[in-house]
């Protein structure tokens, strides 16, 4: 049986918009090195659903106006997808 996993797409997604990691660390009130662990997991971290909700008000704050074209949400942020199966 082929296992899933929810990928998370934090770093795509700021980069897409700009969104440098001092200032979204800044704007959630961590140290910059969580960012960073948080920019670097590819599967979606152990975050509870108040964090989640902070991070998606972050971007959404901080995003360029010319790179969005509409809010980001949770369906940008994590994708669901079969172990293995590629996203291209």
């Amino acid at each position: 049986m082929a296992q899933t996993v929810i990928r998370w797409n934090l770093n795509e997604l700021m980069a897409k918009h700009r969104i440098k990691g001092k200032d979204l660390a800044e704007f959630l009130k961590v140290r910059p090195a969580t960012i960073t662990g948080l920019r670097n997991s590819v599967v979606m971290p152990r975050i509870d659903g108040d964090r989640l909700e902070e991070v998606l008000a972050a971007l959404n704050a901080l995003a360029l106006p010319e790179t969005k074209t509409q809010e980001i949400g949770l369906t940008d942020l994590l994708e669901w997808q079969r172990e293995g199966q590629s996203n291209a």
